[in-house]
């Protein structure tokens, strides 16, 4: 769900499951069936095909003006399956199907098709059926940095945004100073190195900030009185993506941080911890340029954390 498209409305992580399976021989047609099964959504085009032995060359395009998504390519006999995410084209009626399927599991009768509008509401006209409230933001911002979640970063940036100016834009326009950046400017964001911040996700190439930056944002953090974002960042011991990067042992429990990577580009920010997991120093790495061979980027981090470490060692507080 790499770049899905972000609304107001969201379901899914804005994206299909195209599922597709061997046939029962070489040369017979795959099997192909797209992941939640939602009726009137998109309809499906594919020319897949079985191949002996273990091959596996698929892909799906989802042709957004015709609805169709096309599936072609060959799957091996040995494959079990094979599955792609597609993102959908249009994620508020995708949220309202998905909507309308939980609702028929109720035994609530749904006529019509959904309509999509982007005029204001006057929602007092309105009777409600139903509320739903969500988990606090510190549950919320856990899941988001656990999963790299990018849609839910990018939800949380654009209601960042409307909170601070009553319009979703997170920058780059005529609401740059808008959402995290104007919060960031109202706490004293130190004079330096371009900002710009153009979106939630971080996928952005037109966004900038430094290493500087970064680091003095997770420091700002601390002050709160009601501080829990250090609790929220991941744990480098056991975590699935973080608890691979090389550092020693003894370090693992102490590290929490954030990765963020694109190919020739890693990063990674957060606090080396003391022994009762409050934060004793924060710090931010950004390696650019770098070859498909992202050894030396993992070498760099190890002499970082490293060198934090042993300060830490010596001082009880920055």
């Amino acid at each position: 769900f790499y770049c899905a498209p972000v609304s107001s409305m969201n379901a899914g992580h804005n994206v299909v499951i195209v599922d597709i399976r061997p046939g029962t021989d070489a040369g017979s047609p795959a099997r192909v069936r797209i992941e939640p099964d939602l009726p009137s959504h998109i309809a499906l085009e594919t020319s897949a095909v079985t191949a002996a032995g273990n091959r596996r060359a698929v892909s799906a395009r989802l042709h957004r003006e015709a609805g169709t998504m096309e599936v072609t390519g060959i799957l091996g006999l040995k494959r079990e399956n094979a599955r792609l995410a597609v993102a959908v084209s249009d994620p508020a009626r995708y949220a309202g199907l998905w909507f309308r399927r939980a609702l028929v599991r109720y035994g609530i009768e749904c006529g019509g098709e959904i309509r999509v509008t982007y005029e204001p509401t006057d929602f007092t006209t309105h009777v409600r059926a139903a509320a739903h409230f969500s988990d606090p933001l510190a549950e919320i911002a856990k899941r988001i940095l656990d999963e790299s979640d990018n849609l839910g970063a990018e939800c949380l940036a654009r209601h960042l945004a409307i909170a601070t100016a009553g319009e979703p834009a997170t920058g780059g326009s005529p609401a740059e100073e808008t959402g995290a950046l104007a919060i960031l400017r109202e706490r004293g964001l130190p004079a330096g190195p371009p900002v710009r911040i153009d979106d939630g996700s971080g996928l952005s190439r037109t966004s900038l900030l430094a290493p500087s930056h970064l680091t003095w944002a997770l420091i700002e953090a601390t002050k709160e009185d009601d501080f829990v974002f250090a609790g929220v960042v991941p744990l480098a011991e056991g975590h699935r993506k973080l608890g691979t990067h090389p550092m020693a042992d003894e370090h693992r429990a102490r590290i929490r941080a954030k990765t963020g990577s694109f190919q020739g580009t890693r990063c990674l920010a957060g606090y080396y911890t003391d022994a009762d997991d409050a934060p004793l120093y924060a710090f931010a790495i950004m390696v650019n340029g770098l070859p498909a061979d992202d050894d030396q980027a993992f070498a760099f981090e190890a002499l970082v954390i490293d060198a934090v470490s042993k300060i830490a060692a010596r001082h009880d507080r920055p």
